[in-house]
């Protein structure tokens, strides 16, 4: 069960990771010393590019992206889904326990807090996978998928709690996050 935690942190920065890593950037060569400004004010233009002189991403390097993103959709079957769930809200739940006491919730709001928690983690975890079967043509999707999850449970959590323990909360989840994410590491690091 321990073992399974990381693995929960790491599927949502595998996809945000994968996001990145298909996304198209320019090269700037740092080797050559830049011309000083001599104090005058610089203005940048956006350089003309054409489509020959676009440097184009190494075909090998975008086959072992897609053959990865495929395998991670194949891993994620629902029933997967349901298990990183289940073990990613116990965690919750012990994290935000403390919490809820200290404002002497009552139960029936934990409950509704803890369900929309649970939808927002579902809707990553779909739109992971959503990714990983669509590879970079869906990428815009998967993006607004996330920031209409997003936005709509913080819309929710805020509406149930009110504005100061919201902050609270979202406070508490950054730093659970964040330990997620150093425990991964931490277990998947040679050291």
């Amino acid at each position: 069960m321990k073992q399974l935690i990381p693995v929960v942190a790491l599927v949502p920065l595998l996809g945000v990771v994968l996001f990145y890593a298909l996304t198209p950037r320019e090269k700037q060569d740092i080797s050559k010393p830049q011309p000083a400004n001599n104090g005058k004010a610089v203005v940048q233009t956006r350089p003309n590019f054409n489509r020959r002189s676009r440097v184009q991403p190494d075909k090998e390097l975008k086959a072992r992206v897609s053959d990865s993103m495929a395998k991670v959709a194949r891993i994620m079957t629902p029933e997967r889904i349901n298990l990183w769930l289940d073990t990613s809200m116990k965690v919750r739940e012990a994290y935000y326990s403390g919490m809820f006491e200290s404002w002497q919730l009552e139960p029936k709001k934990v409950d509704e807090v803890l369900e929309i928690v649970r939808e927002r983690e579902k809707l990553k975890l779909e739109a992971l996978k959503s990714l990983n079967q669509d590879g970079a043509e869906g990428r815009p999707v998967f993006g607004e998928t996330l920031s209409f999850g997003t936005e709509s449970a913080s819309y929710r959590l805020n509406l149930i709690l009110g504005e100061s323990r919201f902050r609270e909360f979202s406070s508490l989840e950054s730093r659970l996050e964040a330990d997620l994410k150093a425990q991964a590491f931490k277990q998947v690091s040679p050291d």
